[in-house]
């Protein structure tokens, strides 16, 4: 079994950092990725995706992952997009692990048909994608999600400013220590009558969230006994968590770029091609009308569906959700340690102090578009400077990427990729455009990343 802690610390040294451990699991051709934001004994856990062409190393990442005695459950699931090699595994994580949260791009009825399109062209469709397509609260809602929260996107000329946290803190010994008694007095000034009732001290700030929030609904699954709630957030602002009643300086930002010229032909070319069928063409109200819930389950409708995508084929994997891990600011005495392999064996192996603690994943972004890669840039531009670890985007297709994301700060550039893939990722011109150190993780055991970071104090 794979390990997941690789050093043992002093309790005086836990007791005084903000710690980050995290995981690109070895599942080849696809993308599991956990990690774990850590205060004293409090633990915030989430994961970045979780799919593979391999399945059986994708059921030995995913059995590894729930067997840590650390993981009772899961904060967050970040869902960049609906590939199979990135989703294939949630069914069987979802079972395993009791999750609170999903965030994923927000998908219009159109961008969900046309997910169901794709699949159909890819001899990919079945029932259980099917469910999601048609109503992805109640897919997730079915499954034990008590929150989902949909990111929305900005157009080439309208993304603003991060809504970055104020003045966040990094506790140390005396935040640490700290009796909670049963007058902790929590943002929205609820008061808690015991200490059982108090929310963990590490946790999301939900209500930043809900102050942001684009709107925010009751699930519709209520009526059916299923208890959930979905928020609506523009990508500008990032989830940040609290420490009692403090905000901390680690924040997750998801960055979407709407690809709204692709909708506009597809919805063409399904109105063109079942112009009786869907009078009205395609709105938002559409996708749980009988008729096309007819053509959903009509074979011979949904070849004629897939030939609607083929038409755009050569533009897919554009609509996929970057998410940045790490801090808002620089520390002058952080540190990283990294290696690969099991704990006696390791074959890659840096550890010192860094200025670049964060980490920065793209899905398969489609990040060779000049308008989506500048907004892109421009979206992460205050915090770009602190990423120490890029996952190139596609696995490391040279189709997604351009020499603009050779960033210069990052230490390692990894791709997670099968091991002598058809695909040939990553691409030999993607490593060459790169100074950094380029990571391969394959189904191989031995080619697992993981990474340690931890913030001591505040720059002067």
């Amino acid at each position: 079994m794979t390990q997941h802690l690789l050093y043992s610390f002093s309790e005086e040294r836990v007791k005084q950092m903000l710690k980050n451990i995290r995981t690109q699991h070895p599942i080849g051709q696809g993308f599991f990725h956990s990690g774990e934001v850590r205060v004293k004994d409090e633990v915030l856990t989430y994961v970045y995706d979780c799919g593979s062409e391999n399945n059986s190393a994708l059921r030995a990442a995913i059995s590894d992952y729930v067997a840590s005695d650390d993981i009772t459950s899961l904060d967050i699931l970040f869902v960049s997009h609906l590939d199979s090699d990135h989703v294939s595994g949630l069914d069987s994580l979802l079972v395993s692990v009791p999750t609170e949260n999903v965030v994923l791009p927000y998908l219009s009825n159109l961008e969900r048909l046309m997910l169901v399109a794709q699949a159909a062209a890819d001899n990919q469709l079945t029932g259980t994608f099917l469910a999601f397509a048609r109503d992805p609260v109640e897919w997730f809602t079915l499954r034990g999600i008590k929150r989902v929260i949909f990111i929305e996107g900005d157009g080439d000329d309208e993304n603003g400013p991060l809504n970055l946290p104020d003045n966040p803190i990094v506790p140390f010994d005396d935040d640490l220590d700290a009796d909670v008694d049963s007058d902790f007095n929590v943002k929205d000034n609820q008061r808690f009558s015991s200490k059982e009732d108090l929310p963990p001290r590490l946790r999301i700030d939900i209500e930043h969230l809900i102050k942001f929030a684009t709107h925010r609904i009751p699930s519709r699954q209520v009526a059916k006994g299923l208890d959930s709630e979905v928020i609506h957030i523009n990508h500008r602002t990032p989830l940040q968590l609290l420490w009692d009643a403090d905000t901390i300086d680690w924040v997750f930002i998801p960055f979407v770029h709407p690809d709204h010229d692709r909708e506009d032909r597809f919805r063409k070319a399904v109105r063109m091609e079942f112009s009786s069928e869907l009078e009205n063409g395609i709105s938002e109200s559409s996708f749980e009308s009988s008729k096309l819930i007819g053509i959903l389950q009509d074979k011979q409708k949904r070849d004629r569906l897939a030939d609607c995508y083929g038409l755009i084929r050569r533009n897919r994997n554009l609509t996929s959700m970057s998410v940045y891990s790490g801090p808002t600011q620089e520390y002058s005495s952080s540190e990283l340690s990294r290696r690969s392999g099991r704990m006696r064996s390791h074959h890659f192996h840096e550890e010192g102090f860094s200025s670049q603690i964060g980490w920065l994943a793209t899905g398969d972004a489609g990040l060779k578009t000049k308008s989506r890669r500048t907004a892109f840039l421009r979206h992460y531009d205050q915090v770009i400077g602190y990423v120490s670890t890029f996952g190139l985007p596609h696995h490391g297709s040279k189709y997604n990427f351009h020499k603009e994301l050779n960033l210069r700060h990052p230490i390692v550039c990894f791709a997670s990729a099968g091991h002598r893939n058809k695909y040939g990722h990553p691409h030999e011109e993607v490593i060459q455009a790169l100074d950094a150190h380029v990571w391969v993780i394959t189904e191989r055991p031995m080619t697992i990343l993981r990474e340690e970071v931890w913030i001591d104090n505040y720059c002067s």
